[in-house]
C-alpha cells in the first residue's frame, strides 16, 4: 500500500508491541502536537490501532482480502489526506460490502461520517461496532470523541456523560492506558468538577512507571484545573512535578520545557497569568 498505519509509524507488519511502542513516542517527539498537528493525529491514529492486539487483526485482514479491497483503502486514504470525507466514505462503504467482517473498516467509516458531521450515521456505526466488539478499547474510545465533538458544537452536557462512559469503557478494558483517564478528567474539566478531574489526571501519570511524552498532555490539563481553579500559582509547581517524576531524561526535559513554556506564553499572552 502507498499509505498506511505501519508506514505512519514507519514500520514492518510484523513489528513487535514493543517496536511499536518505540516508534509512537519516538515520533511524538519529533512531530509535537503545537508544530505538527495534522501529523501528530495520524500516528496517534496509527499507534491507538495498531497497540490493540484486536484492532490490530482486524486492520491486517485486509492484506488478506483481495486488491480490490487494497485499491480501495488506497483511494480511501488519499481522500483523508485531502479531507474529502464523502468520497473516502464512499470507498470505506465499498469495502465493508466486500468484507463485512472487517471492524478496523466499519471504524474508519464511521471516523469518516463523523468529520463530515454525519453524526446520526456515526452514531449507528458505532452502536453496532462497540455491541459486536466491545472488548476493542479504541472503538469505545472514538466514540466517545464522536460524542466530544457533539458537547464542544451544541454544549448540551448528556453527551458530555455518553463521553465519559465510553472512556470509562476503555479504560476499563485497558487499565494500563493512560491516554482513556486522561481522557475522562477533560470530561469532568469541561463540567467544571475540578475535583474528579484532578483525581484522573493523577490516575493517567501514575499509569506509567517512568515518565514518558504522553504524561505531558496530562500535566498540561493539570494546568488547565488549576486555572479553572483559581489557581494560576500553582501551574508554575507542574515543572517541579516533571523534575520529581521517575524515569526522565534529557530529551524528555527538553520536550517538557518547551511544551510548557509554549503553554505558559498563551497565558500571558491572554493575561490570565
Amino acid at each position: 500500500m502507498a499509505y498506511d498505519l505501519y508506514q505512519v509509524l514507519e514500520l514492518t507488519q510484523d513489528a513487535t508491541e514493543k517496536e511499536i511502542k518505540a516508534a509512537f513516542f519516538r515520533l511524538v517527539r519529533k512531530y509535537t502536537p503545537e508544530d505538527h498537528p495534522e501529523k501528530f493525529k495520524e500516528i496517534r491514529k496509527a499507534y491507538e490501532t495498531l497497540r490493540d492486539p484486536k484492532a490490530r487483526a482486524n486492520y491486517d485482514a485486509m492484506e488478506q482480502s483481495g486488491e480490490a479491497i487494497e485499491q480501495l483503502v488506497v483511494e480511501a486514504r488519499e481522500h483523508e489526506e485531502k479531507k474529502n470525507w464523502e468520497e473516502a466514505v464512499r470507498c470505506y462503504k465499498r469495502i465493508v460490502a466486500l468484507a463485512p467482517g472487517l471492524d478496523w473498516a466499519w471504524n474508519a467509516l464511521g471516523l469518516c461520517y463523523s468529520y463530515q458531521e454525519d453524526y446520526p450515521n456515526a452514531n449507528k456505526i458505532f452502536t453496532r461496532l462497540t455491541a459486536r466488539a466491545g472488548d476493542v478499547a479504541v472503538y469505545w474510545y472514538n466514540y466517545g470523541w464522536i460524542n466530544m465533538d457533539l458537547f464542544n458544537k451544541s454544549e448540551h452536557s448528556g453527551y458530555l456523560s455518553l463521553a465519559r462512559k465510553m472512556f470509562e469503557k476503555a479504560h476499563e478494558l485497558e487499565p494500563f492506558n493512560s491516554t482513556y483517564p486522561l481522557d475522562i478528567a477533560r470530561t469532568y474539566l469541561d463540567s467544571k468538577d475540578y475535583s474528579q478531574a484532578l483525581t484522573y489526571v493523577n490516575k493517567a501519570i501514575a499509569i506509567n512507571q517512568e515518565t514518558n511524552f504522553q504524561d505531558m498532555d496530562a500535566y498540561l490539563v493539570k494546568s488547565m484545573i488549576y486555572i479553572g481553579q483559581g489557581q494560576p500559582e500553582r501551574v508554575v509547581s507542574i515543572a517541579d512535578e516533571v523534575l520529581a517524576a521517575p524515569g526522565g531524561d534529557l530529551e524528555f526535559y527538553k520536550y517538557a520545557a518547551y511544551r510548557l513554556a509554549a503553554y505558559g506564553y498563551e497565558f500571558y499572552k491572554s493575561r490570565r497569568y
